[in-house]
């Protein structure tokens, strides 16, 4: 396919503010300078799920399809201010990949797909609420397999918090 882009943008601040009025994300690291500048990333970000909708939404006015499924990958964060394009890497019948570019780097990839996609049998749909523990657990080392994290519920006195 072309590598010439099909769309391009820039996100700035105010575009950061208003999709956290949408989305009511307001991580400081997508709007406060000074907060990012002390994160890893060292400066604002745009929200991934953001860039996302503009890319899928840029695509598919220029190459409508049915979508079932999307898959993203994020691979860089993307600084406000960077102008940043949308490239077609590949398309069929029903399925458009897409590359998201921003400094000469590819920072996200795309995959919209006229196909549900499937859901992981590794992952189970709802878990049970863990129980409430009244004192840190300190199993041994080989009681840990097999285990994952869970929601951390403190109890004031006796009421939960």
């Amino acid at each position: 396919m072309t590598t010439a882009p099909m769309a391009g943008r820039t996100f700035d601040l105010d575009d950061q503010r208003e999709f956290a009025r949408l989305s009511h994300d307001w991580n400081p690291m997508h709007l406060d300078p000074a907060f990012a500048r002390r994160t890893q990333v060292g400066a604002p970000v745009v929200h991934g799920i953001h860039t996302l909708i503009w890319a899928a939404n840029a695509a598919l006015q220029a190459r409508p399809i049915k979508i079932a499924s999307i898959r993203a990958r994020f691979l860089q964060p993307l600084y406000l201010h960077e102008e940043t394009t949308l490239v077609l890497r590949n398309q069929t019948d029903g399925l458009i990949e897409l590359d998201v570019n921003a400094a000469g780097n590819r920072i996200a990839t795309l995959r919209l797909s006229s196909v549900p996609g499937r859901i992981s049998n590794d992952l189970p749909l709802t878990e049970s609420i863990p129980p409430v523990l009244l004192q840190p657990e300190n199993p041994a080392f080989e009681e840990l397999a097999g285990r994952h994290g869970a929601e951390v519920r403190v109890r004031d006195r006796d009421r939960a918090v």
